[in-house]
């Protein structure tokens, strides 16, 4: 007997102590946005602390899934995102940079639980969500008890993580095979946020039914022209965020590349060399300043704010240069910023390959074709899709305007 009660008392000091620490390592080792003070005493003195460390882990989760949330939809969205504008929204909701994000979630989540297992923590998992129209929001749950919502307004599309079926780029005549072909297709504004709220059981601390709540917004836009320190010459990004002085970032630019290998070409980017300065803040925003050492062309600006990737560029002018030359009707790229057509139907565009200019032709094997009408490129038409709205006439062709 006395025996088992040494036992007993030695196993009850052993869970004691592990709480203890598993707590110091929540609280010294999660991202929990300005640090978690280290949770001594949980049991008699201060159990806000434990919560503390308990709720950082929420950031953790938001966070990660947020980051995913981004770079899976600069990664894969593209293939499907014509099947959004041809009404079919839960095809596009089904595609991977959805099933990405979700998976994600679910496995911080797991790794959530499990690491607070010796806290008699109890959590529900969320589950995978049902399609919402656009997917610029994502909102899981866990029965009533865990609820993770993420949201991008100004999503980007990319297309490195799907392999088109086969990619080929016109040029006056030439027509040439790309071995490799990626573009990300970013926006002049992008609003991102996560907000994670759970209703936890931790029965170590005699704590029921604690709901803890934790959220972060960044908000980034592209300014030109606008003051001495933000000329017409040099790009810069104001970020705003929810919590105080979380606007510290760092920038990479990547340029529009091609090159050719084995008579191939590679339509890729490779990163720009700029210099970054700040110019202005305040608690809650910031001014960077961003002058490139060089052109730029179909640049794409990468912002991480709080690990937080946000995709930007400068997007230029919103009336189409379309006009009649001879016979025909040419639709020319004058941005920096490719334009981008899709179709899902056999369009008649050309009669014969000099009426292309600088123009990659994207095919997916789901049926989505893309005509990608780089910087100073030119796509013609026999039918007159200049009069009036061009984005419309195409349209009515059977051709999506997708970007910008």
């Amino acid at each position: 007997m006395r025996g088992q009660v040494i036992l007993i008392t030695a196993l009850i000091i052993a869970v004691a102590v592990s709480a203890v620490l598993i707590l110091q390592t929540v609280a010294t080792s999660a991202p929990g946005f300005g640090g978690v003070r280290a949770a001594y005493g949980v049991f008699s003195r201060d159990v806000s602390r434990a919560v503390e460390a308990i709720t950082s882990y929420l950031d953790y989760v938001g966070v990660v899934s947020l980051i995913n949330f981004t770079e899976n939809s600069a990664s894969y969205a593209l293939p499907a995102v014509v099947f959004n504008a041809y009404g079919e929204p839960l095809r596009y909701c089904k595609w991977i940079h959805v099933n990405k994000t979700v998976d994600m979630l679910n496995a911080s989540m797991l790794f959530f639980v499990a690491n607070r297992a010796p806290l008699g923590l109890s959590v529900k998992l969320p589950q995978r969500p049902p399609p919402a129209e656009g997917c610029k929001v994502l909102e899981l749950r866990g029965g009533d008890l865990t609820v993770v919502k993420l949201a991008v307004v100004g999503l980007p599309n990319g297309t490195l993580g799907v392999s088109p079926q086969s990619v080929r780029n016109y040029d006056e005549g030439r027509e040439r095979a790309v071995e490799r072909f990626f573009v990300v297709l970013p926006g002049g504004s992008v609003e991102a946020s996560y907000r994670a709220s759970m209703v936890m059981n931790v029965s170590l601390l005699a704590l029921a039914h604690l709901n803890v709540t934790r959220e972060f917004t960044v908000s980034a836009r592209v300014l030109a022209g606008v003051d001495a320190n933000c000329p017409a010459d040099v790009i810069c990004v104001n970020i705003t965020v929810s919590r105080p002085y979380m606007w510290t970032a760092r920038f990479e630019v990547f340029n529009r590349t091609v090159y050719v290998i084995d008579g191939k070409l590679h339509i890729n980017y490779t990163q720009a060399a700029v210099d970054v300065d700040l110019v202005n803040y305040t608690e809650r925003s910031a001014v960077y300043s961003i002058t490139p050492q060089g052109r730029l062309v179909e640049y794409v600006i990468k912002a991480y704010v709080a690990n937080v990737p946000i995709y930007l560029t400068r997007v230029e002018g919103r009336a189409p240069s379309c006009q009649k030359i001879k016979d025909v009707w040419a639709l020319e790229n004058v941005w920096n910023t490719p334009i981008v057509l899709a179709n899902v139907t056999n369009v008649p565009i050309l009669s014969d390959l000099t009426s292309y200019r600088n123009v990659t032709r994207v095919d997916y094997n789901g049926g989505v074709t893309y005509w990608v009408v780089h910087r100073n490129g030119k796509i013609v038409f026999r039918d007159n899709v200049c009069g009036g709205d061009v984005r419309r006439n195409l349209r009515i062709r059977g051709l999506y305007w997708v970007y910008p």
